[in-house]
């Protein structure tokens, strides 16, 4: 058995980010513009699922849309679903459904996503249930399909149930769906009924790492030629007529958007082009920038299921355009290394409960800052020009410096010194015109963003990405020289939202805020670096 190491994603995303995006009909979607709404709709569902509970929706879904996506959440927040999923588990004496065993399959997926061992939660097997032949067939085709997706995630053993009348076998479930084939080709919810996309998409997705046998291939290609047959023109896919035939859905083309992932078939495959429009063009169709997705395109409004299922089926594109596991393939990537935990930080006025708890620690156990005495680390406290500087400094490993400064207010021998003298030389900070680096003076918000951006250029590290800003109340306030610096820390998630859907550009950056920026950048680098940051 092998078990998923979870990343160190400890950064947060507070509020929703405004971005635009528009689709080419005829064109492939960017990288930008499908990473532009992952982010988008993370940081939407990260505001909005604030609680995360045991559940379809506002529960497990969320999670593993989150956690796949790569985008950067606090690890306080995985932290309240788990101690949540405990909770719900010793109440219920480890049983978390007599009948609907998706039931586990879910939260299996939910933990092994976040690297948590599905064997144990509150001293419960929850993966033993999956053993028991007909007990996860009681559901119909649903069961066997999440009970291999699930199993196959973390490639967990099949689990044994003694009390189980048939012990099942994987090949049993695949035999089980299989049989469960329409005339068409194709999966339905319910026998007979046909023309499903859902639940052959889903179907599909259980299959894929079986088409090794001759009888799977063949009911795959079925099955694929019947979803090119039910697209509708528009790239999208329908509900079924069990959820209302005929109406294009978030969730119908979700479904095959990770099915074709799954499959390793190219999202741009000309059997799933109509009218120049892909499948992913479709699934973008149902986004709202600035919020989630819509379950139908007939002027409702944002669906929390919807946005689930959109959210994690662009998890499953962006993967897939990176070379990466699939979305349900939650093994080790090639190359990974485990990422250990922060230790804990002891500071009278940081607690574990406040959302910047892991940025702080990580800026200390980094070496990037230190507290202010008495035991405090004054979270709220503004950030100076040198103490910013001192900041970047340390990231950049403290090289040697050599002269003096040539400022008036930065004298010789202080503690920020070599760090004033470093970050000017290196144009990361400027001084001001009367000769002086403003000693004392606070940082603000659209300042950091520019002293971040001018060390990356120095580093070398690709600054071309740019959100549109039109969003923000208060874009109209951003200075002029700090405008493309705004658009790039936006663009790669370093700089969120404040309530009210503003910036704050002019706002004076707290050292809490300046740990979490920091935090999202070395994120953000190592994984684009592989962790081998320069």
């Amino acid at each position: 058995m092998k078990q998923l190491k979870q990343r160190g994603l400890s950064l947060l995303i507070t509020l929703v980010m405004l971005l635009g995006l528009t689709v080419n009909a005829s064109a492939a979607v960017s990288d930008k513009a499908l990473e532009a709404a992952i982010q988008d709709t993370a940081a939407y569902m990260y505001q909005t699922v604030s609680n995360p509970q045991v559940g379809s929706t506002g529960g497990e879904w969320a999670i593993i849309g989150l956690a796949r996506s790569g985008e950067a959440v606090p690890q306080s927040w995985y932290d309240t679903y788990y101690k949540n999923l405990e909770n719900y588990v010793l109440e219920r004496n480890g049983q978390l459904h007599a009948h609907k065993y998706t039931e586990y399959s879910r939260v299996i997926l939910a933990l092994t996503a976040i690297g948590k061992d599905p064997h144990s939660v509150a001293g419960y097997d929850l993966t033993k249930p999956l053993g028991d032949f007909d007990k996860t067939i009681w559901q119909g085709i649903n069961g066997p399909i999440w009970a291999l997706i699930a199993l196959d995630s973390g490639r967990y053993d099949m689990p044994v149930d003694p009390d189980a009348k048939i012990q099942a076998t994987r090949e049993m479930y695949v035999d089980y769906i299989l049989s469960r084939e329409e005339k068409d080709g194709g999966w339905a919810l319910v026998s007979g009924r046909g023309d499903d996309a859902d639940v052959t998409g889903m179907a599909l997705q259980a299959l894929a790492k079986y088409t090794d046998r001759a009888d799977v291939r063949a009911a795959v290609d079925r099955a694929l030629a019947r979803l090119s047959a039910l697209q509708n023109g528009d790239g999208s896919f329908s509900a079924s007529a069990t959820f209302g035939a005929g109406i294009p859905t978030c969730e119908s083309t979700a479904q095959v958007v990770v099915a074709l992932t799954e499959l390793g078939v190219s999202l741009d495959d000309s059997r799933f082009i109509k009218n120049g429009r892909t499948v992913l063009d479709a699934l973008l169709s149902f986004y709202t920038p600035g919020k989630g997705f819509v379950h139908t395109g007939d002027g409702g409004g944002v669906d929390g299921m919807a946005t689930e299922q959109g959210l994690y089926a662009l998890a499953a594109a962006k993967r897939a355009m990176n070379g990466m596991n699939t979305l349900y393939d939650m093994t080790p990537e090639e190359g990974d290394e485990p990422v250990p935990d922060i230790p804990d930080i002891s500071f009278s006025d940081v607690s574990k409960d406040d959302w910047f708890y892991d940025d702080v620690a990580f800026a200390v156990h980094k070496g990037l800052f230190g507290g202010v005495g008495d035991g405090r680390f004054a979270p709220l406290s503004p950030m100076t020009r040198e103490m910013l500087a001192t900041v970047l400094y340390r990231l950049d490993g403290e090289p040697a410096v050599s002269g003096g400064s040539s400022f008036g207010d930065a004298a010789a021998g202080q503690w920020y010194t070599d760090a004033v003298i470093w970050a000017n030389r290196n144009k990361i900070i400027e001084g001001y015109p009367d000769t002086k680096f403003g000693v004392g003076d606070n940082v603000t918000r659209e300042q950091m963003a520019l002293m971040l951006m001018r060390y990356a250029v120095y580093k070398g590290y690709d600054t071309s990405a740019a959100a549109d800003l039109r969003g923000y109340g208060d874009a109209g306030q951003i200075s002029s020289y700090a405008r493309e610096a705004m658009e790039w820390a936006v663009a790669e998630g370093l700089l969120t939202g404040k309530d009210g859907g503003v910036l704050d550009p002019g706002g004076s950056a707290a050292r809490c805020e300046v740990a979490a920026v920091i935090h999202r950048f070395c994120d953000k680098l190592d994984r684009k670096t592989g962790g081998k940051q320069s």
